[in-house]
């Protein structure tokens, strides 16, 4: 098991200047929400993988608000949005932010935290997981 699992790395003094400028310059609050859960959320590896309309619940916003944070992240290279099939491998900066040991910061494995919510699922998958509490879903 990693140890650096529970901590958040900061890059000093680029990643911390960058994090103060997404709460002073970003032109919506929830960009800086949205970047602080992504950071919540993110593995060792600096990724998860999370729907937009999960991150909306969990932010409680609009998912077109949701949209527009990540578009802003992204062109601003906060993140970076990767496609595995239909879905969105969301990734953070390494130079800003990172979980694992220093060295392996830039490393591309990724082991993503996957969210998943039970209003997204399939009524088959609704029903067994309320009954038999296997799934712990958000």
């Amino acid at each position: 098991m990693n140890k650096n699992l529970n901590f958040v790395q900061w890059s000093d003094p680029d990643g911390i200047d960058a994090i103060n400028a997404l709460y002073v310059k970003a032109p919506a609050k929830t960009i800086p929400q949205l970047f602080m859960l992504l950071i919540k959320l993110m593995d060792e590896g600096n990724g998860v993988i999370v729907s937009q309309s999960i991150i909306a619940a969990k932010l409680n916003v609009s998912r077109p608000t949701i949209i527009k944070a990540i578009k802003y992240l992204v062109e601003h290279r906060y993140i970076a949005v990767y496609k595995s099939g239909n879905c969105n491998v969301y990734t953070l900066n390494a130079s800003l932010v990172w979980k694992e040991k220093a060295y392996k910061k830039y490393e591309a494995e990724l082991f993503c935290k996957v969210l998943l919510s039970l209003d997204e699922q399939d009524q088959d998958i609704k029903s067994s997981a309320k009954k038999t509490k296997q799934l712990e879903l958000v």
